[in-house]
């Protein structure tokens, strides 16, 4: 993405200059000089060339973006000199220029700078004296000052912009890492739950089903958010229409014993509200909220705090809630509660993946996802599309 930006910026900028001076043969007067006719084609010419290049290939050398900046400043330094004072405004926009399209090391771009700060003032002291019109006074300081202040605004566009690509390219590396890591876990995973998964099909006792059940649940969940994680685009081909009551089923299932112990109460309404998507990703959001509200609640001995489900269908969405009492969340943790390794828990350990990933699943569903928090409640407010609105021929809008 970004070796692509600085391609097509140069490529766009060297043909734009290119034309410019093409455009610049036909306005100029017929008295100038000879080798004006010389120049002019060569530096038309490298600059058609460069940006040809540009065009072509994704990576360059140092050297291309020093025969570009070269070519920009000698361009402004022979205008200055053979043709007048007006060429002071090219400098300037070479300065800005050089600093936006150079993907090079810092060092060679201040030589490079320096270079052109010296062509910039001895192009100023050679040019004839300009004049402002009105006062007649003349103007050669000012403009060479104004020339000087493009340059350092242009050494700090170029010191941001490589501070900016430094951390795209460092973010770069360490999501590759991540999604490499992540790619190795998976398939860790995977390959023992699929051999226990085969060799418990043909035993047909209670706690072996039992067991091949759990196990063909957190098979289709792990490909499901392989899925998510690796080909989102591909995503809407596994949804389906499905009953919120079998993902009460399953909360209910894995939770109760769980919830009893804390002394919390789960309620259910909206069983009947027909949900489109992949079922084993509506079950992950609804099994990391529901852990987020009991880790957030913990242990009442004095009250009976509860966790409240709940799911209606309009003609357009459908709408879930998910509220749970005895909480709170400040308007700072609700603001990022889905980044990435945010957690307001002191304990160490891996966390602050849960909210992050019910956003992930909520975008693939091409749904909204808000929290409120007030007078001791907090509640997940989701709305997804309906099949009809959300989902044409396969793929997510």
């Amino acid at each position: 993405m970004e070796i692509r930006l600085y391609r097509n910026a140069t490529y766009v900028l060297a043909t734009a200059i290119a034309l410019a001076c093409i455009f610049d043969l036909y306005i100029q007067h017929f008295q100038i000089a000879w080798h004006y006719f010389i120049f002019r084609p060569i530096t038309i010419f490298i600059l058609i060339y460069l940006g040809h290049q540009a065009f072509k290939n994704m990576r360059f050398s140092p050297i291309f973006y020093d025969l570009l900046s070269l070519t920009l400043f000698l361009h402004s330094f022979y205008g200055m000199i053979s043709i007048g004072p007006s060429y002071s405004f090219a400098f300037m926009q070479s300065f800005i220029v050089v600093s936006i399209v150079s993907r090079t090391t810092i060092k060679r771009y201040f030589i490079i700078q320096i270079i052109g700060f010296i062509l910039c003032m001895l192009g100023h002291y050679l040019t004839q004296q300009p004049k402002v019109l009105i006062t007649g006074h003349p103007f050669k300081l000012v403009f060479a000052s104004l020339a000087f202040m493009f340059q350092f605004i242009s050494a700090f566009i170029y010191l941001f912009v490589t501070r900016y690509r430094d951390t795209i390219n460092e973010l770069n590396e360490k999501y590759a890492l991540i999604g490499k890591q992540s790619s190795f876990l998976i398939h860790e995973l995977k390959a023992p739950l699929m051999r226990s998964f085969s060799r418990t099909l043909d035993v047909k006792n209670p706690t072996t089903v039992s067991i091949h059940h759990d196990m063909a649940r957190s098979l289709g969940l792990i490909e499901s958010i392989e899925i998510l994680i690796f080909k989102p685009d591909s995503l809407s081909r596994k949804f389906s229409s499905f009953n919120l009551k079998e993902i009460y089923h399953q909360i209910h299932e894995e939770f109760w014993d769980y919830t009893q112990s804390l002394n919390i109460t789960l309620l259910f309404e909206g069983e009947e509200t027909i949900f489109y998507g992949e079922k084993n990703l509506v079950y992950h959001l609804y099994k990391n909220i529901t852990l987020n509200a009991i880790e957030a609640i913990g242990y009442q001995s004095n009250s009976r705090p509860w966790i409240k489900f709940t799911g209606f269908n309009n003609s357009k969405e459908v709408n879930i809630q998910i509220t749970n009492s005895n909480s709170y969340m400040s308007p700072q943790a609700i603001r990022q509660a889905f980044k990435h390794n945010f957690t307001t828990k002191k304990e160490g350990g891996i966390r602050g993946l849960g909210l992050a990933l019910v956003k992930d699943i909520v975008s693939a569903h091409n749904g909204r996802i808000q929290i409120f928090s007030q007078n001791g409640q907090t509640e997940f407010d989701i709305n997804f599309p309906t099949e009809n609105n959300g989902i044409e021929n396969g793929r997510t809008r």
